[in-house]
């Protein structure tokens, strides 16, 4: 999961996929008849969209299948093909408000988290302007260097994952309770 975050961290606030089918029909019988005529029809095969929790199981099961590849905006076009109207938006408050808190104020330069504005983008980085790697420390020991781990525990119940500090205010802050129960509980 930290490598989702850090792909969440490249893209500020918001890919290659691979598909596996089922294979043909070949095996297929209609009426005690091997099928030899093309695809079976079964009537509407239509697959129920899915809500802001599915998204997010989308999300994570993108990264996991692409580990080197996927992309954020990647995962995001290919998950919101089977979301329901609306889930991508609470997906969005609920991410965003987990990248606000490690923010912190932005005017002030306050958080574990800096926002790099290059052209039309922003990426957060580490308090010391440097990128978040997966080599920086995970247990809070450098504060200029914490960004990713403040980004993991704000970000901990959306994802499934548990803090890294579980006594830290980053552990699923409080403020973001709200929208990020609003998207866990968005079902199917």
């Amino acid at each position: 999961m930290r490598k989702t975050l850090f792909a969440l961290a490249a893209s500020a606030l918001i890919a290659g996929v691979a598909f596996v089918g089922c294979g043909d029909d070949s095996g297929v019988q209609v009426d005690g008849m091997p099928k030899t005529d093309g695809p079976v029809s079964t009537g509407d095969m239509a697959m129920a969209k899915t809500g802001c929790a599915g998204y997010v199981t989308c999300y994570i099961d993108c990264f996991n299948a692409n580990p080197d590849t996927a992309t954020a905006s990647g995962c995001r076009t290919m998950c919101g093909k089977t979301a329901k109207t609306g889930a991508s938006d609470k997906f969005d408050a609920a991410l965003a408000c987990g990248q606000d808190h490690c923010l912190g104020d932005i005017d002030a330069m306050s958080g574990k988290c800096h926002l790099m504005i290059s052209g039309s983008s922003g990426t957060l980085i580490n308090a010391d302007g440097t990128m978040i790697m997966q080599s920086d420390p995970n247990d809070g020991s450098n504060p200029m260097k914490d960004c990713g781990r403040c980004l993991n525990d704000a970000l901990a119940k959306l994802f499934g994952d548990p803090c890294a500090l579980m006594a830290s205010a980053d552990c699923n802050p409080t403020e973001c309770a709200t929208v990020t129960n609003t998207c866990l509980n968005d079902t199917p």
